[in-house]
């Protein structure tokens, strides 16, 4: 054989076969999003999976928006199922193959590592699309009382500056009590290649509003359709806004009784209370910690607005002040409704402390066995000091303080 046709047939070998991230051979229905439920809340989701060397998808690098595609994406190509989102970047005309990020896309052809392939086309998705898209043009709003494993939480408050501070929680699984197991990523975590996190107990307070609030991810073919192109079967409502404006601070509480499957007793109650402002609490102490080691790497100069976003904790103080009021609020009830004699007196006094303004405190060392919030090495604070200087305006949201 010609020496040329050899070398060229050599050529035509090499080049990767494939042409897609992944073919799906499946088709998106019911039972397949209960499926993805499922598999959100099965040990196979965990934090370190995007970090784990272990783990196949372990390369991911993923903020709120992109640990929410990454998921979607992973069950999609382990499963042979389709997986589109809107391209961002403009408007396209019907025949562009790029006018959707799909699993058919052949820009990763390079890579013949199939596993590897699918890394870097979440990666890819993500430096392309954020929370806004996620909320806006890739998920629909959910039907309150179908919220399950699989679903998002999402939320946008207003920053410094008229700039918005935007966030993701992916839901595992909704709880007995009618709180939410779930796991999601930030900026820092992306930027730092930190494990995802995970919160078991979750209660939010920023109430659903404009877009933002419980979604849930639309099939390929719904993408760039009209939000009444999606079946009203499929869990698509509209209601949980309706109901934010109308009911207000009442908003989640409503939803907890509507969600639970059990009632607390008053003692369980409080100390799920207590438990879930200690984990706010000290989570503040880690967001602050990447501030601080951020801030050190780039020698104290002050941070531009993109590293503000990044580091800044308006929303974290903001949950956290929520979060002192919710058990404020279950602390007074259980009082007001006369079931105190049905929780340890000890718990209602170490309660009571934390809100007391009074100089003479007795329950220091219990508050601080019970929930130690670390500042620093060897400095400690307690739930109650913790409250005083917030409310007394000594706790800054700006990382450059």
């Amino acid at each position: 054989m010609n020496k040329l046709w050899i070398f060229v047939l050599l050529i035509v070998m090499t080049v990767p076969a494939h042409s897609q991230v992944w073919q799906h051979t499946q088709e998106w229905n019911q039972e397949w999003e209960r499926k993805y439920g499922e598999w959100v809340n099965s040990d196979e989701v965990y934090e370190r999976m995007f970090v784990d060397r272990n783990s196949p998808y372990s390369g991911v690098r993923a903020d709120c928006a992109d640990a929410a595609h990454g998921l979607r994406i992973i069950f999609a190509y382990e499963n042979g199922l389709p997986f589109a989102v809107r391209n961002p970047s403009g408007s396209r005309g019907d025949r562009d193959p790029y006018r959707n990020f799909h699993n058919g896309i052949d820009r990763f052809n390079h890579i013949s590592d199939q596993d590897r392939r699918v890394v870097q086309f979440i990666n890819y998705v993500g430096n392309s699309m954020g929370s806004h898209f996620l909320t806006h043009d890739n998920t629909f709003p959910v039907k309150l009382e179908e919220i399950g494993s699989g679903d998002m939480f999402t939320y946008r408050i207003r920053a410094r500056f008229g700039n918005f501070i935007r966030h993701v929680y992916n839901i595992k699984a909704v709880n007995p009590t009618g709180t939410f197991d779930v796991i999601y990523a930030t900026q820092a975590i992306k930027d730092n290649n930190l494990p995802m996190i995970r919160r078991r107990e979750r209660e939010f307070v920023h109430r659903p509003q404009g877009q933002w609030g419980f979604r849930r991810f639309r099939w390929p073919e719904h993408i760039g359709q009209p939000l009444s192109a999606i079946p009203s079967e499929l869990g698509n409502s509209s209601e949980q806004f309706r109901l934010s404006s109308e009911l207000g601070n009442d908003f989640f509480p409503h939803l907890t009784r509507l969600l639970r499957t059990t009632v607390e007793t008053p003692e369980a109650r409080l100390k799920r209370s207590l438990r879930n402002l200690c984990l706010e609490a000290q989570g503040r102490v880690d967001n602050v910690a990447q501030a601080i080691t951020y801030l050190n790497s780039i020698n104290g100069r002050c941070m531009d607005y993109t590293e503000f976003d990044i580091y800044s904790t308006p929303a974290r103080d903001e949950a956290l002040n929520q979060t002192f009021l919710n058990t404020q609020r279950d602390y007074q009830e259980i009082l007001d409704e006369g079931l105190g004699s049905r929780v340890d007196p000890n718990l209602l006094d170490m309660t009571a402390e934390i809100f007391s303004r009074s100089s003479n405190r007795q329950y220091v060392e219990e508050l601080t066995d019970f929930c130690p919030v670390e500042i620093r090495a060897g400095r400690v604070l307690d739930l109650g000091e913790l409250r005083r200087r917030q409310v007394d305006g000594k706790l800054s949201s700006h990382p450059n303080d």
